[in-house]
């Protein structure tokens, strides 16, 4: 007796398997031919990417560009460094700069120490004329960034989306170094506010790549409907 493993697969929202062992004589091998049609082999399956997932066209999609609303995004930079000072801040100047090349105006700058009252000082002039505020500094394991638990402790929801997409594109940088960095975002009063690390690069990729491509869908999600 020959022992032949049979497989068959089935598309759904998950990738299912059956495996399936039968014994059939030498002299039946017909029915092996009949079986392999009843059951053919599974059809293998490429993994389901980020963009796949966040790129829609159902308009009843939370996911689709269709929940864009007409609002005017209005940009806030705030450095949390105790030693920058405007001329050498570097990463405020880059994140300035690439909001303002994508249309989008910066009515606030300010650079603050790393203590709690200050960075929440900041935070709350920032939200009464910004809607899209950006820390940057402060998000990493010494025991002066002091970014993270003063301004998160305000968020009415948070973007873990935004830490975990920052990180996994940061691994082609750092490495796993990457585990240091607390980067994380929320909504406070209908505005997005993003905590990242104070390197150039990083504040390149997190404003660039993330925040600029996804702050209006981010808006239209947290205003009051």
């Amino acid at each position: 007796m020959d022992r032949y493993k049979i497989q068959g697969s089935s598309r759904g929202n998950e990738m299912e398997m059956h495996m399936r062992f039968i014994s059939i004589p030498p002299s039946n091998h017909l029915i092996v031919s009949l079986i392999s049609l009843l059951y053919p082999l599974p059809i293998q399956a490429s993994p389901l990417h980020i963009e796949d997932q966040i790129t829609t066209n159902d308009p009843f999609s939370p996911m689709s560009s269709h929940h864009e609303k007409e609002i005017t995004i209005t940009g806030a930079v705030i450095t949390v460094s105790t030693t920058r000072k405007e001329a050498d801040d570097t990463s405020g100047k880059t994140a300035t700069d690439l909001f303002s090349g994508a249309g989008i105006p910066v009515s606030f700058y300010r650079i603050v120490p790393d203590q709690d009252e200050a960075i929440r000082a900041a935070l709350d002039e920032a939200l009464s004329v910004a809607n899209c505020i950006v820390f940057t500094g402060g998000t990493g394991l010494t025991p002066d960034d002091r970014t993270i638990e003063a301004v998160t402790p305000h968020f009415e929801k948070v973007m873990d989306g935004f830490g975990e997409i920052f990180r996994q594109k940061s691994i082609a940088e750092v490495g796993t170094a990457v585990i240091l960095s607390r980067a994380t975002a929320g909504v406070i009063q209908g505005r997005a506010v993003f905590c990242i690390p104070g390197s150039t690069k990083a504040v390149r990729l997190a404003v660039e790549e993330i925040i600029i491509p996804q702050i209006r869908h981010i808006i239209s999600h947290a205003i009051s409907r």
